[in-house]
């Protein structure tokens, strides 16, 4: 995780950059028109629009050399102050951006999005080798429960041999504790034993998770590495269809779990 996030407040406590600004959180609110203006930008197109603004604030700056008369001069002052407040905002999302762009381009997050893309190509057993390693190697908890979660779920489970053998090296990796952690995800049905044939691929395919040939500005796939979330369809679903899911009650009925339909009376 590169930065905390509560209560619409980031928090730049760990940050030698804010602590020499003497900014240890800073507010992303709707209410600000600069961070309106990059809050749902792909992180690729977010640097040429910093340095847009930040030319932009130069510009304005360098306008006082060109102030004739009075009118002129109230005029600038107020295109000053709107610069002069931008400005530390300005510093403040471009540091935010490049400690994004580093993490981004970290060989450990790479070699994730790898594992991940994997999994849900359904690779055969290479990437459960890959899970047990990071194991090996007692990579954060978080992100090998995550994956593993995943292996689970695109393939109907797991394998009883390699799953108790997986859940055996968390164990001692982690810590006896975690058992309970493994047992609930099981209860959830996140983490299970094998049980027959995998329908991801029909999942994949009747929810367009991995769309080929679209706009990649107007499709959801674009903010997560080509990979659509599930839960995105659905709610795209429930608009674009005139009988919403009930139109694709067979592609529902792919999905792990029951189904309920509660319908909201009005107040």
């Amino acid at each position: 995780m590169v930065y905390g996030i509560t209560n619409s407040s980031v928090d730049l406590s760990g940050k030698a950059w804010a602590k020499e600004r003497k900014r240890e959180q800073v507010r992303l609110s709707a209410d600000n028109p600069f961070y309106r203006d990059i809050r749902d930008l792909h992180i690729n197109r977010l640097g040429p629009l910093l340095q847009e603004k930040a030319q932009a604030i130069q510009r304005t700056y360098a306008e006082k050399d060109n102030i004739k008369d009075n009118t002129e001069m109230a005029e600038y002052i107020k295109k000053f102050k709107t610069a002069q407040s931008a400005h530390p905002l300005l510093e403040i999302h471009t540091n935010l951006a490049q400690d994004v762009t580093s993490s981004i381009q970290a060989e450990d997050y790479r070699q994730q999005l790898q594992l991940e893309d994997d999994i849900t190509a359904q690779a055969a057993q290479s990437p459960l080798d890959a899970i047990e390693d990071w194991v090996d190697d007692q990579r954060p908890f978080h992100e090998v429960m995550r994956l593993l979660c995943l292996y689970s779920l695109v393939n109907n489970g797991i394998k009883a041999k390699h799953l108790d053998q997986v859940k055996r090296s968390i164990l001692q990796a982690y810590g006896y504790e975690h058992m309970f952690t493994l047992c609930n995800l099981e209860k959830v049905g996140l983490l299970r034993y094998h049980q027959g044939k995998s329908v991801w691929s029909g999942i994949k395919r009747q929810f367009n998770l991995f769309p080929e040939g679209v706009s990649e500005d107007h499709d959801i796939s674009y903010a997560y590495s080509g990979y659509a979330p599930l839960s995105a369809r659905l709610v795209e679903l429930t608009r674009g269809a005139p009988r919403g899911w009930r139109a694709r009650e067979d592609a529902l009925g792919l999905l792990y779990g029951p189904a309920q339909e509660l319908q909201q009376q009005p107040a």
